[in-house]
């Protein structure tokens, strides 16, 4: 029987995706114990950031004394904006906070792209224009470009939630 991985995941508040969804990928990791991060109730804005970090870790503060195998940042959007170095410190501070490997959901995807040789992508998301804006430019700025870039452009929290697979 596969050990048990002790994973902590960090995301919005209104995330309600991204527990399941580890848990069937990765059987392994479940359950996971999740650490909710406090947001505006719209999509994050660059402006956000610094008040947007402080939450993140305040949010993994009660966690952080806890042996963890890994910490999953799954802050996609606030990843996006700060772009590859901002995403970068985080990841750092959370590393240091909890002393456990920590992976982003935005160094992810461009480990992902860049194992399997993509150079040039095309991406639709939930997102306003300044996080498409922050996406592309991290994409880019890590060697992927972004060839085309579609979005929902979804206002509020309740309208990326409304998003179906449909």
């Amino acid at each position: 029987m596969p050990r048990h991985i002790k994973t902590l995941i960090v995301v919005p508040e209104n995330n309600s995706t991204m527990e399941p969804e580890i848990s069937a990928l990765c059987p392994a990791l479940a359950p996971l114990t999740v650490a909710r991060v406090k947001r505006p109730p719209r999509t994050l804005l660059l402006e956000d950031l610094p008040a947007y970090a402080e939450a993140t870790l305040e949010a993994v503060r009660p966690f952080a004394a806890k042996p963890w195998d890994l910490v999953i940042y799954g802050c996609t959007a606030a990843g996006f904006l700060g772009g590859p170095d901002s995403n970068a410190r985080m990841v750092e501070s959370l590393r240091e906070r909890t002393r456990a490997p920590v992976v982003s959901t935005a160094g992810a995807m461009v480990d992902v792209l860049r194992e399997a040789g993509v150079s040039e992508t095309a991406v639709v998301t939930p997102y306003l224009q300044p996080v498409n804006d922050g996406l592309r430019n991290y994409l880019e700025t890590s060697g992927i470009r972004v060839e085309t870039l579609n979005s929902f452009f979804c206002k509020t929290t309740a309208e990326l939630g409304a998003i179906t697979e449909d």
